[in-house]
């Protein structure tokens, strides 16, 4: 990230996701807040398409495989019933709340390993202590 930085020259666009980050107009904590829904997004929308392999071994499969479109259609139509809010035609990717809804209502089998990995997380900083849940600091 160090790179992107000192690379950076008044970026004012984001042309692919190979280069996230517009430090110079957004600022780093908005640069990373976006990488951190992608991220999450990317996470949701590959395990919905198929077949996903663990770490150890595992494969989960969702209940039904479906395209990134017909994924995002699900979470819009299905919106109420699920208890998210969708802006745009996106859910609040962050929202530990919203991703456990989301992940439980696509039928992901891994659903309960994904958002226990991101909402029992924590940040220790220097000085300061543990953050318990960043997502819920933020």
């Amino acid at each position: 990230m160090e790179t992107a930085f000192a690379a950076s020259k008044a970026c004012d666009h984001v042309t692919r996701y190979d280069i996230p980050y517009a430090p110079h107009l957004d600022g780093c904590v908005v640069s990373l807040w976006d990488a951190w829904n992608r991220f999450l997004r990317r996470v949701v929308l590959d395990c919905s398409s198929g077949a996903t392999l663990g770490i150890a071994g595992a494969t989960y499969s969702p209940l039904i495989a479906r395209t990134v479109d017909q994924t995002l259609s699900y979470i819009t139509t299905n919106k109420r019933s699920l208890g998210v809010q969708v802006i745009r035609g996106e859910p609040n990717w962050y929202r530990v709340q919203d991703l456990a809804a989301i992940a439980g209502g696509l039928g992901l089998a891994n659903g309960s390993q994904i958002v226990g990995a991101i909402g029992l997380s924590s940040i220790n900083l220097i000085g300061i202590g543990a953050v318990p849940n960043p997502l819920a600091e933020i």
